[in-house]
């Protein structure tokens, strides 16, 4: 089943259609598989295998707030000597460090 997103590498919709559930039951498998039956688990999971998918550990962690980015950065934003970057405060308020 080919990718529908660029790049050609297997995505949760595509397990999703592949094993007739939807996108909410392949993230259950990987992240609750305790609120989906075995079944549909090891369903999604050999389908999964099958077409090569493994869950982005990143975009999980950006989703659920825990990405390691200390800080934010501006494209164009640079200090007083228009050579250091500008560190911009965190969604907390806090102002990260180098």
């Amino acid at each position: 089943m080919p990718s529908k997103k660029a790049g050609g590498k297997p995505t949760s919709s595509d397990v999703a259609a592949a094993a007739g559930v939807s996108r909410s039951a392949v993230s259950c498998a990987f992240n609750n598989p305790q609120r989906i039956s075995v079944a549909t688990r090891e369903r999604i999971l050999a389908v999964a295998r099958e077409i090569g998918y493994t869950p982005n550990t990143l975009a999980r962690m950006l989703q659920a707030g825990r990405h390691p980015v200390a800080g934010r950065a501006a494209a164009g934003a640079v200090g007083p000597d228009h050579g250091e970057p500008v560190l911009l405060p965190l969604p907390d308020g806090r102002r990260p460090g180098l």
